[in-house]
């Protein structure tokens, strides 16, 4: 296989939106072959554990992409770690790569960097392919319906449609000073080291005016210094807390209005990092209140991407935080209610539409998780991928005995016997909850279609099982979103 023949089967996969069996096939017979691409270069992680190829095991994984946007993930080797850094963030490189294979996990071809060079024959491009063209683009998979531990060897994972779930760790302040590291101008940097200063300083006079009669009636005096101290530093702590959520939450509002929904979802996510441990010094009620705004802004956003689990989701908690402050009153035709109220029930229908109704309580009208029990059900009344062709019309799927567009779930599986991939389709096109799994029956990816095009998040699971919730890939009508928001000057 030609080099220009590999870029044109690339330019395939991606068009006609391959099943994974139908992809390794064809991925199969360029297993091997050696090229020279000009790739850039998008971002990489640590590849843990066994690959594709063992010369990998324990290297590093890079996700990049031709000029034509035909995605790829490149595998390095452990001791190309400066490399693999130099790498980070280029356009336009030119590497040497072997292809290994397609994997599943990733739902795209893996290439091998070669350290060895190419010969100059085996270097030299071969004229570009014409353009294939793209109506419907279709960036390929990447993290995560789940947040917690693939260890548990069946098909359902514990925890796995729990996306978007970030605990907060340690305490506040270095959480502050890392915002301020990273966003703040040198000016502002200053004057949040000037407050500090000042707060020490204050608690220092204090200390000198109050220490002679704390420690001349320590009886006496002791049981009103320790109040007065305490609720000094609860209202610090508050106002450090509100400050740094306040920074995040309106960056995130900025971002989600400007289009910018990955990155408004990251900051959201932070901002609720600030108001959810102990420490917060924030009250019962301030907590309630901030929770609320969070977790509606969150609901916006993936009802904007077309995440209608995790909207639904979202809302939901906004709601619950909404009537439980106690100033307000539980008044179901208030404006927030019924924003509230609109915005749940559109998720429910549009989670209908995509095969999941059997999981609504119509009478509550709420929606219960995935489980175990729901996903033994569905995989046993899915269609068998034997049973779909092609259609006549292009990314359709039909049953081989009526020829008509297929609407319902289909299932592929491993060599094995274990379930590999389980998909819903409306009218020939992938539409709906997708999720695929490793031969150990561990949870290898999850993911959202809208008429053929991948929609909302994406996470995926390496060997640790595990998915960090921010990091997770959020996609839009087909096209990746910029996940983290660049860091400032």
């Amino acid at each position: 296989m030609t080099r220009n023949e590999f870029l044109e089967l690339l330019a395939r996969a991606k068009t006609e939106r391959l099943l994974s069996s139908e992809a390794e096939k064809l991925f199969g017979a360029a297993k091997g072959k050696k090229y020279s691409l000009t790739l850039d270069f998008i971002s990489y992680s640590s590849a843990f554990g066994r690959q594709i190829h063992s010369d990998y095991d324990n290297g590093y994984k890079f996700e990049c992409a031709t000029g034509d946007d035909l995605q790829v993930v490149v595998l390095f080797q452990e001791k190309c770690k400066e490399f693999v850094d130099q790498l980070r963030g280029q356009t336009s490189r030119e590497i040497h790569l072997e292809v290994l294979g397609y994997d599943s996990l990733y739902q795209k071809p893996i290439l091998g960097y070669l350290v060895k060079e190419f010969t100059d024959q085996v270097l030299t491009p071969g004229p570009a392919p014409a353009p294939i063209p793209e109506p419907i683009p279709e960036p390929i998979p990447g993290p995560d319906m789940d947040t917690l531990a693939n260890s548990e060897p069946h098909h359902w994972t514990k925890g796995s449609n729990q996306i978007g779930k970030h605990w907060a760790s340690g305490n506040l302040q270095p959480i502050l000073d890392e915002i301020q590291e990273a966003h703040h101008p040198p000016a502002d940097s200053k004057s949040w080291g000037g407050i500090r200063t000042f707060v020490l300083g204050a608690l220092f006079v204090m200390f000198l005016i109050a220490g002679p009669i704390f420690f001349s009636d320590f009886e006496a005096k002791s049981e009103t210094a320790r109040p007065v101290t305490a609720t000094l530093t609860d209202t610090r702590r508050q106002q450090i807390t509100s400050r740094a959520f306040d920074f995040d939450f309106r960056a995130a509002e900025k971002s989600f209005e400007s289009g910018q929904y990955a990155i408004a979802r990251w900051q959201t996510l932070s901002a609720l990092d600030h108001i959810n441990f102990r420490n917060s010094g924030l009250s019962g009620q301030e907590n309630k209140r901030l929770n609320y705004r969070a977790h509606n802004l969150l609901g916006r956003i993936y009802d904007r991407v077309g995440e209608n689990y995790e909207s639904y989701r979202s809302f939901h908690q906004a709601k619950k935080f909404y009537y439980r402050q106690g100033r307000i009153k539980a008044d179901p035709k208030s404006p927030e209610a019924r924003s509230l109220e609109e915005f749940i029930d559109k998720q429910l229908l549009k989670l209908k539409d995509q095969g999941m109704g059997s999981l609504i309580d119509e009478s509550k009208r709420t929606l219960n998780p995935v489980n175990k029990k729901w996903l033994d059900s569905v995989i046993r009344t899915a269609a068998d991928d034997s049973q779909l062709t092609a259609g006549p019309k292009p990314l359709t799927l039909v049953l081989v005995q009526t020829k008509e567009p297929y609407s319902g779930w289909v299932k592929t599986v491993h060599e094995a016997g274990s379930i590999k991939e389980l998909i819903h389709y409306a009218q020939g096109q992938r539409h709906g909850h997708y999720r695929s799994w490793k031969i150990d029956g561990t949870v290898a990816s999850i993911a959202t279609y809208d008429k053929g095009r991948k929609t909302g998040l994406n996470p995926t699971f390496g060997e640790t099982g595990h998915a960090d919730s921010k990091s997770i890939r959020m996609y839009k009508n087909g096209r990746l979103l910029e996940t983290k928001p660049p860091a400032r000057n």
